[in-house]
């Protein structure tokens, strides 16, 4: 966490450790996560309480006014989170009226604090310790936690059981790859490469793996990453293909007979091919690897709570 994120939590007399920051503000416990890392949000705030549907929609209704970019929030199962998008200038200010328009929020609707279970409601008693989720100190009540347990470890097995489908699931990643390398050469005929076709082609190609009947695991992300960035390829090659064609006006000759006398005959063509193909593994690469790096928290099974 970087110096000004530091002081600034700090003030509120919470303990820093690395990127995250822990603490009580207001009677509350609170969470803060600052991530370089993260596409969606740069830093996210986490206020742990327990609160009834109802009570969410109240909230919820005190909070439109910091429900715009670069700020949203989101309510999870043990309370709300507000996550930035980035932080500009004079953020210290901002994050402290964001932070006092939610507490007073909480305080209005008559939401407890940090002495009772986020999950249930119930007083805390003093056995009940911070438990380490998602890289936050929750408190939860005991017989919460051997619930939440119990459930994790009954989804775990669940999943554990499941066939991995990777052919059935293969098939839903190749028509997303198909489907950005598509967008892929359209972009490159106006004379460009970019990775976002490569993003969408991952993104559609996992939600169709899994549409397939494919397993969300680490081979989901292997199989789906490897086909993206060879369609991606294949569509500069065939765009390629299609110029060969055209520069040769076909001459009695198949596509792919016209590519290769192309290559051979004109050096430019093989160097630009070349380096067109290089250009769009690197974009390629990149996109996947951002994509990827995101979607293993997805895919990755949650842990046992410990406390």
């Amino acid at each position: 966490m970087n110096k000004k994120l530091s002081r600034f939590f700090q003030s509120y007399g919470m303990e820093i450790s690395g990127d995250r920051a822990y603490g009580v503000i207001k009677d509350y416990e609170v969470n803060a996560v600052y991530s370089r890392n993260d596409s969606e949000f740069l830093l996210k705030l986490h206020i742990s309480f327990y609160a009834t549907d109802e009570r969410k929609g109240k909230i919820e209704d005190s909070l439109h006014r910091i429900s715009k970019s670069p700020i949203l929030y989101a309510f999870t199962p043990y309370g709300l989170t507000i996550g930035f998008r980035y932080l500009i200038g004079g953020f210290a200010k901002r994050l402290s009226r964001v932070m006092d328009i939610a507490f007073r929020a909480l305080g209005e609707n008559g939401i407890a604090g940090k002495d009772y279970c986020p999950v249930c409601g119930k007083l805390l008693g003093i056995v009940d310790q911070p438990c380490e989720i998602d890289g936050m100190k929750i408190r939860i009540d005991a017989d919460c936690v051997d619930k939440l347990n119990a459930k994790i470890r009954a989804e775990n097995k669940a999943l554990q059981e499941t066939p991995d489908n990777c052919l059935k699931g293969f098939f839903g990643a190749l028509i997303g790859g198909l489907v950005g390398a598509v967008a892929a050469a359209i972009i490159y005929i106006f004379g460009f490469i970019s990775g976002w076709s490569a993003a969408l082609a991952l993104m559609l190609g996992v939600s169709l793996y899994q549409k397939f009947g494919g397993k969300p695991n680490g081979k989901m992300l292997v199989i789906v990453s490897l086909t993206t960035i060879v369609c991606m390829l294949l569509s500069v090659f065939f765009c390629y293909v299609a110029a060969a064609v055209i520069a040769t006006g076909g001459g009695g000759m198949n596509p792919f007979e016209a590519f290769i006398d192309r290559m051979d005959a004109k050096l430019e063509f093989a160097v630009s091919f070349a380096a067109d193909l290089f250009s769009m593994f690197a974009f390629s690469a990149f996109a996947v690897f951002v994509e990827v790096r995101q979607m293993r928290q997805k895919v990755k099974r949650q842990r046992p709570l410990l406390r």
